[in-house]
């Protein structure tokens, strides 16, 4: 069976969703283990410290479903240097 480029993206997608809610828990377990948060302010909205770091999760996931869902090539390495950068 074929598949096409649509199912191909959701797949994709679901994958990369699923990582990014496996890994924020972890990368938010860590930012409160070492004291990354953000302490409450009276200009914000929340009253308990609050984890920081939530674009490490987004970013391992992106990766690992770059990494799995396209092919590797020299120009797809060039993006995730620079993305990574």
């Amino acid at each position: 069976m074929e598949h096409s480029f649509g199912t191909d993206a959701v797949r994709a997608a679901v994958v990369g969703l699923a990582l990014c809610a496996m890994a924020t828990p972890v990368v938010r377990a860590l930012a409160r283990r070492f004291g990354i948060v953000a302490a409450p302010k009276a200009d914000r909205w929340h009253k308990k410290p609050t984890a920081m770091m939530g674009g490490i999760a987004i970013f391992l996931a992106v990766i690992a479903t770059v990494l799995l869902f396209v092919p590797q090539t020299r120009a797809s390495w060039a993006v995730l240097g620079a993305s990574t950068l």
